[in-house]
């Protein structure tokens, strides 16, 4: 026994002398660093809270409608006044008025006459043509008349009141 515990002792110091030189260096492994998602205690500013058990909302859209040139006719100088504001051009030939309106365009001539009564004067008669020589003739009158009803907000209030 005493020979077998002699030998063990010669081979530990066999085995030590052989790793004399070498550092063993051991390394545990290391789990990789998880962060947990922020939460946040407060909504957002840009967030909008709404109850869960909504209905859709429903939004309208009322779809244009282009009017004809002709609705201005029986207007009174008072309503067209109304709607466009002062013309840009005002020519007066007695009994008659003729109105200008310029839009980006084209331009919009509305030629009053005396009413049937004398008392006053109405649109009897509208002209719409380009601002230059090309388009002089060859304009949309219907889609220039909408576009300066549109650019001076006159729309709605054509709509509402139809030509009397």
């Amino acid at each position: 026994m005493i020979r077998l515990f002699l030998l063990s002792i010669g081979l530990v110091f066999v085995l030590a002398a052989c790793t004399s030189g070498s550092k063993i260096t051991t390394v545990s492994p290391q789990k990789p660093e998880v962060k947990e998602p922020e939460v946040q205690t407060q909504p957002s500013s840009n967030v909008a809270s709404k109850p869960l058990n909504t209905a859709p909302v429903v939004i309208s859209v009322k779809p244009r409608v282009l009017l004809e040139p002709e609705i201005l006719i029986g207007k009174t100088p008072k309503e067209i006044e109304t709607a466009f504001g002062q013309p840009h051009l005002l020519r007066k030939d007695e009994p008659a008025e003729v109105w200008q309106y310029l839009a980006d365009g084209c331009a919009l001539n509305l030629f009053f006459f005396p009413n049937g009564s004398g008392q006053g004067l109405m649109v009897n008669h509208i002209a719409i043509n380009g601002r230059d020589v090309a388009s002089q003739n060859s304009i949309d009158s219907k889609q220039c008349f909408n576009d300066h009803l549109r650019e001076v907000g006159a729309e709605d209030q054509f709509l509402a009141n139809p030509a009397s």
